[in-house]
């Protein structure tokens, strides 16, 4: 029957009531796409019939694509009214073609091969798949696909390597399999396991998909994952091992950046391979990569060198991975200052300086210094390893290196620079070295040991070969000891006591100004020894004492130095005893220009020895040298060369306390009569004088006193004189004696004969006072007359009061002058300047001045006048209010 009769059939047929339906049962009559017929049969409930076989009714599309299966499905053009009443009653042995009927379908299939036309049908049934859209015809269809109807069926495209296979979701699951990306690092990265199978996308469920786009899924690298390692188990072969063999570098990078994005979505499952992947690059050289099992993470990567332990398990942390990661203090304390090298050489030295950068300013490592906790501060063990590298690259503490910006450091340590002063490089970290106990001044002030290092090494230098620089540098070294400041002042007693014995002062050499006697024998010390310890240093303030027998420094060591370093600074006795010979010997080649400086020398010496009387005692013991320069004369420029040759003389030659020579026994003359102490206490010989009393005095009054009584009782006086009507008589002998112009007057050519020793009348003085007579005439008879003792000025005198004594002063000085009596002239002349501001005004200074020059009286009448002079206004208003 045609398809054209059978359509006519089925429409007189189609069932309208429900006994209509039964009657089809087992009727032969549905239209089928491979021309035949399919049996109806009738189902109870939802048990299918007695007949298993099942038809469906599909699209066009359906049909098409499931073409090797035409017995399934039924013909519906043509036949829809009786196709769709048969379906809508659902009670045969007919359904709506659906998703999950696909495995029906598949079971048909023959044949399944990886062609041209295979492929073609693949992608069409995948298409059909994982489409979304719902026909009016089948409008409950699920968006979901069932698969587990599908997992053996060969539907998926692998290619592996060069080949094109089938497989199906079963083995996609449980074989190494990964869905193709769309990202070509992604699929090169597939390349690297040829024995990968890549299932082409366009050939799987839209889930996978969805869920595997790329390997930046999490989805996909966990599927990935497991391929891997199902291929490491096949290849015999460690998971590492495997991976990291094939891996190219490239595609190492690009395997790293997906595992940073996606660490904390891998499945707990595959955290071991994730572990095991040997993707992460060393910090170090050394070729191959490291498992996030083997590899470290510092939290400061500046901290990573190569002499650190573990040193090639270390990778950048510039990741998110959870590989651990060790703390700054931590990699510091076990990882890097434990295994510190001996040195730093050229393969060391980059990462040396590298760290060296960066621990002064890793905040950890400040936190743990600085903060204020019971348990040690970091910055301690710092000071404990070789940190510092010095010049030579040799790593050592940095207490055992110096501070190099230190002047005195610097010129102390210039020939062991490469072994005393760190790496230039890593000098600019200066308070971080300084902290953790590079050498320094701290406050200004120097360490003991240090500064004791530096004069060890000057010692060294200054008795070694020739050096360009030793003479500025050992000038700045010594500057703390020659100079009068606190640099030293934290340096122990011990220390000092270590200092006084080094022989660190450069000897002086002859001076330009130096005397020529002394230059031989100086030249000769200095090349006998060019340095001096600080114990033995002789200031050269004391050269006059000992200049023949010890050289100068020629850097002086200051106050402060000696006192601690225990010098006297001073010669001993010994020593100058030794210098004194040497001047005696000396004496014969002096030449004249040289007598003062030489005599000069000679009297120091004397007088040191002299005023340590003790230690020249003990220290003396040749009595025969002729050492004792005997001179008659202390000035030396009356000395000539025959008295400095010849006035030598010994200790047993010279006598004390003789007023002449008792040959052979020469007296002390006047150069060593003022060392008379030194010569007794070293045992010269004095003139005995033995004690004598005085005879008992028993005359009760002298000669003048006996002729004061004469006079007063008038007694062989032989002259009177008269003034204002009083008499006074005297004796003529007593006043020649005492003053000239009586003398003039009682004696010689032009004496006159005086009235009084002819006829007993007085000589009548009419120009002066009977008070001032008196003081002429006892004056003249008493030197120790206290004449003006009512005329000294007092403070309740008043003016009228001081203007008489004024002018009985001036009334002597003036008789005194024509008298000519200087004596009591000069007494006049001093009573009137000791009360000269009392005297003296405006007023009467003229009439002062005027008598000044009348009487002699040279210093007053100088007074008067610059008196006058600078009180000129005063004086002449004065002068104006009298007149």
């Amino acid at each position: 029957m045609n398809s054209d009769s059978l359509s006519v059939l089925l429409s007189f047929i189609i069932p309208e009531a429900d006994d209509d339906f039964a009657e089809l049962d087992g009727c032969t009559i549905l239209p089928l796409m491979d021309g035949g017929l399919g049996t109806l049969s009738l189902r109870t409930g939802n048990a299918q019939a007695t007949n298993d076989h099942t038809f469906f009714s599909a699209s066009a599309e359906c049909r098409r694509l499931f073409s090797f299966a035409p017995s399934y499905f039924s013909e519906d053009k043509a036949n829809e009214e009786f196709v769709g009443k048969i379906l809508d009653s659902g009670r045969f042995n007919i359904k709506r073609f659906k998703k999950s009927h696909v495995h029906v379908m598949l079971k048909c299939k023959k044949t399944w091969a990886a062609d041209t036309a295979s492929k073609r049908w693949l992608f069409d049934f995948w298409d059909y798949m994982n489409s979304t859209s719902q026909t009016a015809e089948h409008p409950t269809e699920p968006k979901a696909l069932n698969l587990e109807c599908l997992q053996h069926f060969p539907l998926l495209l692998f290619h592996q390597g060069c080949t094109e296979t089938l497989a199906s979701l079963d083995y996609f699951r449980n074989n190494p399999a990964v869905l193709s990306s769309g990202v070509d690092e992604h699929e090169d990265l597939y390349t690297d396991f040829p024995e990968l199978g890549i299932v082409d996308s366009r050939t799987i469920p839209k889930s996978y998909c969805e869920a595997e786009k790329s390997l930046s899924s999490v989805n996909s690298m966990n599927r990935f994952l497991k391929s891997l390692e199902i291929l490491a188990r096949r290849s015999a072969q460690g998971f590492t091992e495997f991976v990291g063999s094939k891996l190219k570098e490239k595609n190492i990078k690009v395997l790293r950046t997906i595992l940073m994005s996606l660490t904390l979505q891998i499945a707990p499952s595959l955290c071991v391979a994730t572990n095991d992947l040997p993707v992460w690059r060393r910090i170090a050289s050394r070729n191959g990569y490291l498992t996030a099992r083997e590899a470290l993470v510092a939290q400061d990567p500046a901290f990573v060198v190569p002499w650190m332990k573990e040193y090639h398990h270390f990778t950048d942390g510039n990741n998110s991975f959870p590989i651990p990661t060790i703390g700054s203090v931590q990699l510091l304390e076990d990882y890097v200052l434990p295994n510190l090298p001996q040195c730093v050489d050229e393969t060391t030295q980059d990462s040396y300086i590298q760290l060296v950068n960066a621990i002064p300013y890793n905040s950890s490592l400040k936190q743990k210094m600085n903060k204020k906790k019971k348990t040690r501060c970091f910055i301690v063990p710092l000071m404990e390893y070789r940190l510092a590298a010095g010049q030579n690259g040799e790593l050592r503490l940095a207490s055992a290196l110096y501070d190099h910006s230190d002047a005195v450091f610097a010129a102390a340590f210039r020939s062991e620079a490469s072994d005393k002063f760190l790496m230039p490089e890593v000098r600019h970290h200066l308070s971080f070295w300084h902290e953790i106990g590079l050498r320094r001044r701290e406050y200004g002030r120097f360490k003991g040991p240090d500064y004791l290092a530096c004069l060890h090494a000057l010692e060294c230098r200054l008795n070694g070969p020739a050096d360009p620089h030793l003479a500025a540098d050992t000038q700045v070294v010594l500057y703390p000891l020659c100079a009068n400041d606190s640099s030293l002042n934290e340096l122990s007693p011990n220390i000092w006591s270590a200092i006084a014995k080094l022989d660190i002062f450069p000897v002086m050499l002859v001076r330009e100004n130096e005397p020529e006697y002394r230059r031989a024998r100086t030249e000769v010390l200095a090349l006998q020894k060019n340095t001096l310890s600080l114990e033995n240093i002789v200031r050269h303030e004391f050269a006059a004492l000992c200049w023949s027998q010890t050289a100068f420094a020629l850097h002086e060591p200051s106050s402060l130095s000696i006192q601690n370093g225990g010098s006297k600074s001073r010669p001993n006795c010994a020593i100058v005893w030794e210098h004194l010979m040497f001047l005696a010997e000396t004496a014969r080649s002096i030449i004249e220009a040289e007598i003062e400086s030489f005599v000069n020398d000679l009297q120091k010496t004397y007088e040191f020895l002299h005023l340590n009387l003790h230690e020249s005692k003990d220290t003396f013991s040749d009595t025969n040298a002729a050492i004792w320069w005997n001179a008659e004369v202390t000035n030396s420029n009356l000395i000539g060369l025959d008295v400095l040759h010849s006035s030598w003389t010994s200790l047993e030659n010279l006598i004390l306390d003789s007023p002449c020579d008792a040959p052979p026994l020469m007296m002390v003359n006047a150069f060593l009569g003022r060392f008379t102490s030194l010569l007794k206490e070293i045992g010269c010989k004095s003139l005995y004088y033995p004690s004598i009393a005085l005879p008992s005095w028993n005359r009760s009054e002298t000669a003048f006193a006996a002729i004061r009584q004469l006079r007063e009782k008038e007694i062989l006086n032989d002259v009177r004189f008269e003034a204002e009507g009083n008499v006074i008589s005297a004796h003529k002998v007593i006043l020649a004696s005492r003053s000239l112009y009586c003398e003039k007057q009682f004696h010689g050519p032009w004496a006159f004969e005086s009235e009084s020793s002819t006829n007993n009348k007085p000589v009548k003085l009419e120009d002066m006072t009977y008070a001032t007579l008196k003081i002429l005439i006892e004056y003249c008879y008493d030197d120790h007359l206290d004449w003006a003792a009512g005329m000294h000025v007092q403070e309740e005198d008043d003016s009228s009061v001081i203007a008489e004594k004024l002018d009985a002063l001036l009334d002597v000085l003036i008789a005194a002058d024509r008298w000519l009596m200087p004596d009591l002239h000069l007494d006049a002349h001093r009573q009137v300047i000791r009360g000269i501001r009392f005297f003296v005004r405006p007023e009467n200074v003229k009439q002062v001045g005027k008598v000044a020059d009348e009487a002699n009286a040279e210093e007053l009448r100088k007074y008067c006048e610059e008196y006058s002079i600078e009180n000129a206004e005063a004086v002449l208003l004065a002068s104006v209010e009298d007149g």
